[in-house]
């Protein structure tokens, strides 16, 4: 596991990496990544993690491995529907 943030812990999965070459994974709340300020990384800072990102109901939102031009590009799309959806959660 990899520790982001104060406090939690993020679980990878290494299957996808293993069979495709790809980066590990993990699933992570999107409210939780506000705090981020870099995409978190493995092997001395080599290797992005793929952040599956859900909504507070389980659902996927997206996949990254740049959070911080995902949260810049993507996200500001997309902000206006999670602010209807989950009406009580501030969405930066």
């Amino acid at each position: 596991s990899v520790q982001p943030l104060a406090g939690k812990r993020w679980k990878l999965d290494y299957t996808a990496s293993e069979e495709s070459g790809h980066s590990p994974e993990t699933q992570v709340k999107l409210v939780d990544c506000f705090e981020l300020t870099s995409h978190p990384r493995i092997c001395e800072s080599k290797i992005p993690i793929t952040l599956n990102l859900h909504l507070p109901d389980g659902k996927r939102a997206a996949s990254t491995k740049d959070w911080p031009a995902w949260r810049e590009k993507e996200y500001p799309k997309l902000r206006s529907g999670f602010r209807a959806k989950f009406p009580s959660l501030l969405w930066p």
